[in-house]
């Protein structure tokens, strides 16, 4: 890796300044001097919790109408 690559900052701007959506994604499974920035730059992207929901375990969680999720109780 270019030396300049291994530069905090420049790694910042760099995933600040992308205009391709999937760009930050790519990024932060490249290598890890990319992941962090362009991790940050996903989660102050995430305009609502969804994903992040359905991250969790299929039983954990219920979609309603196709567009909200609803969290189940344990059983």
């Amino acid at each position: 890796m270019h030396r300049c690559l291994q530069i905090t900052e420049i790694v910042r701007t760099i995933a600040d300044n992308v205009t391709y959506k999937e760009a930050p994604a790519s990024m932060a499974r490249t290598c890890r001097a990319f992941s962090e920035p362009a991790l940050d730059v996903m989660w102050r992207n995430l305009h609502y919790a969804e994903p992040l929901i359905l991250c969790l375990p299929p039983h954990t969680h219920a979609i309603v109408d196709g567009l909200w999720v609803r969290i189940l109780k344990q059983k």
